[in-house]
């Protein structure tokens, strides 16, 4: 018999024997036919159209990494893989490459995408956009990662954390005090097109245990001793008694005795003194607790990373600044008032040379710049940021912060920017 030896690419992997009235089907995932085989057309049509598909099907449910789902194909295919065979997975509709023990993606850039900068407490992370096709992804093909930021003084407690929608929870008390505060925190995310990441299971932020409180030790208080004073026995001294002698006592003369009459004494009346009249004591100057300003956030960096620049209204009253080049003050409130009896309203302009690959965040939200005129309460912090991934993006913004219900106003300026990639 005259059979066919059918040579593999790799001269070290072995060959394939066909026999000469024989169909192979079970070497590999097409058909092979022997040399005097008839009617093998059909057979031979579909082992080039499985070919042209990349063999295409759908992925077992659940499986990682994931495996083709063999109860989905026509005739058998992707049981019997030769190594650097492709397989479509039509599930995630990324290419896969069979490596002889497993099957494996085949990434490309636009499949990858990142981002990160600072973030306040309460905010959700931006999902990453794909510089290339302009894909976001969903968190569930994310994986991330956040850690604080700024402490202004000892720090007692910190919790800084997300849930599995990345909600930030970042606050932290300082040492000495009950009050918790939230705060700033540094984060990064990951998007991997496909990779359906497994969410969870996820911390708990510890319960911040209470400050210990000092209890005086009292100084001892000297009690004096009594001394006993002897008190003296006063002892009568007996009086002699005279014996009276009789004698004659002539008769005394009347006599007139004048008793002269006292003259009236001139007593000075009492002298009035005057009642002061009370002085106008000047009423203190209240504090100005608001603290106005301009600010400004930029960065400039090279080819094929991200830049980021933002400033953030913290509730603890200081300004959280990120960005290569900041200026502006270091605080926005004073110390010793609440920042929740605070908010901003804003007006912004913005604008990204590829849209597709810059993000921007305002109180209002990530992307969007909410309505003119909205008033945003302070007590959970606000931030302005931007970042890009490709060329340049700006931010410009007017501000105003007022007390709630009335009181002091401020206003001031935010200029935020970002230079990244190569300039088109």
């Amino acid at each position: 018999m005259a059979d066919y030896i059918v040579n593999r690419t790799d001269t070290n992997a072995p060959s394939i024997d066909v026999q000469e009235k024989r169909v192979d089907t079970t070497s590999l995932d097409v058909a092979l036919f022997g040399k005097i085989r008839l009617e093998y057309g059909e057979r031979l049509n579909e082992d080039l159209l499985n070919v042209l598909e990349n063999f295409a099907c759908p992925a077992v449910e659940g499986s990682t990494p994931p495996t083709p789902d063999l109860t989905e194909t026509s005739n058998n295919q992707l049981e019997n893989p030769t190594i650097g065979q492709l397989w479509f997975n039509s599930s995630t509709e990324l290419i896969y490459f069979w490596t002889g023990t497993e099957w494996v993606a085949s990434t490309s850039r636009e499949d990858i995408a990142a981002n990160w900068g600072q973030i306040l407490h309460g905010q959700q992370l931006p999902r990453p956009v794909s510089p290339v096709s302009g894909y976001v992804f969903p968190y569930e093909e994310c994986i991330w990662s956040v850690a604080p930021s700024v402490f202004v003084g000892k720090i007692g407690y910190v919790a800084c954390t997300t849930d599995a929608q990345s909600t930030v929870t970042m606050q932290y008390r300082l040492g000495g005090t009950n009050d918790i505060v939230n705060g700033l925190a540094n984060y990064l995310i990951i998007g991997i097109k496909g990779s359906a990441v497994q969410q969870g299971p996820w911390p708990t932020p510890p319960a911040p245990s209470p400050t210990a409180t000092i209890t005086p030790t009292p100084t001892p208080t000297i009690t004096p001793t009594v001394t006993r004073t002897v008190t003296p026995t006063l002892t009568p001294t007996p009086t002699a008694t005279i014996t009276p002698t009789m004698t004659r006592t002539p008769q005394p003369s009347v006599s007139a005795t004048v008793t002269p009459t006292p003259a009236p004494s001139n007593t000075p009346q009492p002298s009035v003194t005057p009642t002061p009249a009370p002085s106008n004591t000047p009423s203190p100057t209240p504090i100005a607790a608001l603290i106005g300003g301009n600010f400004s956030a930029h960065s400039n960096v090279v080819n094929g990373a991200t830049a980021g620049a933002g400033i953030g209204f913290i509730n603890s009253g200081a300004i959280g600044k990120t960005g290569l080049s900041t200026s502006g003050p270091t605080r926005w409130l004073q110390t010793g008032f609440n920042a929740a009896d605070y908010e901003i309203s804003f007006t912004a302009d913005y604008e990204a040379q590829f849209p597709g690959s810059s993000w921007y965040s305002t109180p209002a939200g990530n992307n969007t710049m909410g309505t003119p005129g909205t008033w945003y309460n302070l007590g959970t912090g606000r931030a302005f940021s931007v970042g890009t991934n490709r060329d340049i993006v700006n931010m410009f913004v007017n501000y105003t912060i007022r007390r709630v219900g009335g009181g002091q106003t401020v206003s001031g300026t935010i200029n935020l920017g970002g230079i990244a990639g190569t300039p088109v």
